[in-house]
C-alpha cells in the first residue's frame, strides 16, 4: 500500500471496508450512507512497514459529527464493546475490526458530516482513518 514519500516510524494506517455478504468494497474518500440504513465497515490497521498491527487491548474510537473539531457529544460514536467489534487477531483477521453502524445511528438529519477513527495502543494515540466527509443521504422511503 503506498504510503507517500515519507513514513514515520511507528505511525499507524487505516484502511476501511464496506462489508456486503461476501463482498468487501474498498472505502477511499468521501462516504455516504442513507438515512435509515444500517453498515457494517472492516477496518484494517497496519504499521509504518505495512504489517497488521496486533489490537488486542486496543480503544478505538469511531465518531461522525457535523462538523470538524464539533463538540460533543458525537452524531454517532463507536467503540469496543459498543458497536466495534475486535475480530481474532491472529491469521487473516489480524489487525482487524468490524464496526457496525446501526438504522438508528443514521436515522440523522440528512447532510454532511464528518468522521475520523482513533486508536489507542501501547500508550499512543493515532487517527488511522483521517477526518473525511461522511454524508447521510435523504431517502424517499425512510425509516
Amino acid at each position: 500500500m503506498l504510503r507517500g514519500a515519507i513514513a514515520v516510524v511507528g505511525q499507524l494506517f487505516g484502511h476501511l471496508q464496506l462489508v456486503e455478504a461476501t463482498t468487501m468494497i474498498d472505502l477511499i474518500g468521501p462516504m455516504t450512507i442513507y438515512a435509515g440504513d444500517s453498515a457494517t465497515y472492516r477496518l484494517t490497521v497496519t504499521d509504518d512497514a505495512d504489517a497488521r498491527v496486533d489490537l488486542t487491548g486496543a480503544a478505538i474510537e469511531f465518531q461522525v459529527k457535523p462538523t470538524l473539531g464539533g463538540a460533543d457529544p458525537p452524531a454517532i460514536a463507536k467503540a469496543v464493546a459498543s458497536g466495534i467489534t475486535l475480530l481474532a487477531q491472529s491469521g487473516d483477521t489480524l489487525g482487524q475490526a468490524d464496526i457496525t453502524i446501526s438504522s438508528v445511528d443514521s436515522n440523522l438529519t440528512p447532510k454532511l458530516y464528518w468522521l475520523d477513527v482513533v486508536v489507542m495502543l501501547s500508550g499512543g494515540r493515532a487517527h488511522v482513518i483521517a477526518p473525511r466527509e461522511y454524508t447521510i443521504a435523504p431517502v424517499v422511503n425512510g425509516p
